[in-house]
């Protein structure tokens, strides 16, 4: 390497003020080798003619790639030394393209997969409300007949009270309580007898004789109030005194001295669940038929634990109603029992289907059609 001033012009023509200053400027001189093409020496070239260079190239080119790990036992690979021809066609695959058949089966195969489900889905929501509707029909007509069979029991009661006050012993002002009390226990004993005690109390209101000691006075008494007001037969709502334990319905009728007059009023008191026991034992697939008095409470058909619990329920677009009967979930349809006749006092009888029985009706049907989509399919 050498280095020598070299002077470096402005562009006046003068030497540059690097030059004026004295600095020196090294100019490096770097020597490079020349190298001797290994085609220029007739040694280089192989017996068939080519490069020897080259065909080494190509025999490192083709080398397989080293494996990734040796093999266990150290034994040399079968494959060591191999050498692989290079294909000028070797390289990226071109992207799958499918022909117009394949794309009309897929494109089959999804239309049918679809109106499938479209199918299958539409028929689980009619089928859902086919059986709903179907439910709720069947509820109605339930009730209609349990609405019948409700106002005869409550009539049958109402006629009973008729008869037992045309015994002259009971319409005697003067005869005595032990006699009295006998007459109303026949009564009681008798096998179409609706009825859990018989009472005779005066105007006011004080019992002067009663198969139930425990019944003192009737004073209040709805059916007792509205007798002694119009001096006619009467018949009073479900009574419930304790929430869990059964009431009762009161009919009245006043008792006549042989000159017509009114002098006293036989009370009769019903257990709730006796008075309709045809009505309660009517059943049709599975079905229960429930009493609800005046003030939306259970009063009979259901566990007493339930009794003067609130009835709840869910108005449907079909006309029933949804709710929960002694834990099961049902379907309902309600009739006024005695409605416009003078023992409609606003008690309701529940004629309810469980869901449950609709909802296996419902998957059977479901099951048929799943086969009927498939077998379509």
């Amino acid at each position: 390497m050498a280095a020598r001033m070299a002077p470096d012009p402005s562009q006046d023509g003068d030497e540059t003020r690097r030059a004026r200053r004295g600095l020196p400027r090294l100019a490096l001189h770097v020597s490079i080798p020349r190298f001797k093409l290994p085609w220029r020496s007739a040694g280089a070239r192989g017996a068939g003619g080519e490069h020897v260079w080259v065909r080494r190239l190509m025999q490192l080119r083709a080398a397989p790639a080293p494996p990734d790990a040796p093999p266990d036992d150290g034994a040399p690979r079968s494959d060591e030394g191999a050498t692989e021809p290079i294909s000028p066609q070797r390289g990226p695959l071109l992207a799958w393209r499918p022909t117009p058949f394949a794309a009309a089966v897929g494109a089959a195969i999804v239309a049918v997969a679809f109106v499938s489900a479209l199918t299958y889905y539409g028929a689980q929501t009619f089928t859902r409300r086919a059986a709903n509707d179907r439910a709720a029909n069947e509820a109605q007509s339930f009730t209609v007949q349990s609405a019948k069979l409700a106002n005869n029991d409550a009539f049958d009661a109402y006629v009973q009270i008729l008869r037992y006050a045309d015994d002259p012993v009971l319409n005697d002002k003067n005869a005595s309580t032990e006699r009295r009390v006998a007459i109303m226990q026949q009564d009681l004993y008798l096998y179409v007898n609706k009825f859990a005690s018989l009472s005779i109390a005066t105007r006011s209101g004080d019992v002067l004789a009663s198969t139930d000691p425990s019944i003192r006075t009737v004073r209040g008494d709805q059916a007792f109030v509205e007798t002694r007001a119009n001096l006619n037969p009467a018949n009073s709502d479900i009574v419930i005194t304790t929430p869990g334990q059964r009431g009762f319905v009161e009919y009245t009728t006043p008792l006549h001295e042989p000159d017509g007059a009114v002098w006293g009023i036989l009370v009769a008191r019903a257990d709730p669940n006796r008075l309709w026991g045809p009505t309660l034992a009517a059943t049709i697939d599975g079905g229960r038929n429930v009493i609800i008095n005046n003030q939306g409470l259970f009063a009979a058909g259901v566990p007493d634990g339930l009794i003067g619990q609130p009835w709840q329920g869910s108005p449907l677009s079909n006309g029933g109603v949804r709710a929960s009967i002694a834990g099961v979930d049902s379907i309902c349809g309600l009739a006024l029992i005695g409605k416009g006749t003078q023992i409609d006092k606003g008690l309701n009888v529940a004629s309810c289907m469980p869901v449950s029985l609709i909802q296996s009706e419902q998957g059977r049907a479901m099951g048929k059609q799943g086969l009927i989509t498939l077998a379509g399919a």
